[in-house]
């Protein structure tokens, strides 16, 4: 089984048996986000992380502050698709056609949640300015 996949799984499942009902929210949880773009996190990455502010690690060097010891990384998973050229053989006329055709890759990176970072003030009350951002 490929990686992603099984960790996805194990995330959900250690939510479960933490008395946590993964795809339940309420209604006045704060939606998991990208601190820098503002988007909330959408798909399955809204069953794996907990709500709050997520940067990656180069956004947070950038924006000057640092990772605290022994904060761990959750991961953000999508969909790309790689374009590959292969050699079909035509069956009405025995002729060799190369076609491109495109493979959906699962791909992920890795974010820190605000909490587990030093040095960045935390932009939660613009969600408060803005209701449309919460969904």
């Amino acid at each position: 089984m490929n990686k992603v996949y099984q960790y996805v799984t194990e995330r959900i499942i250690q939510k479960m048996e933490q008395g946590e009902i993964p795809w339940k929210k309420g209604w006045n949880s704060i939606p998991a986000l990208n601190y820098v773009t503002r988007k909330p996190y959408k798909g399955i990455n809204k069953l794996l992380l907990d709500g709050g502010e997520y940067l990656t690690f180069n956004q947070v060097q950038q924006l000057g502050g640092k990772v605290k010891k022994g904060a761990k990384a959750e991961i953000v998973v999508f969909y790309t698709s790689y374009t590959k050229t292969e050699k079909i053989t035509n069956t009405e006329t025995g002729e060799e056609e190369e076609k491109e055709v495109s493979i959906p890759v699962l791909k992920y990176y890795n974010v820190f949640n605000l909490k587990d970072v030093e040095g960045i003030p935390s932009s939660a009350l613009r969600l408060r300015d803005n209701p449309a951002l919460i969904r």
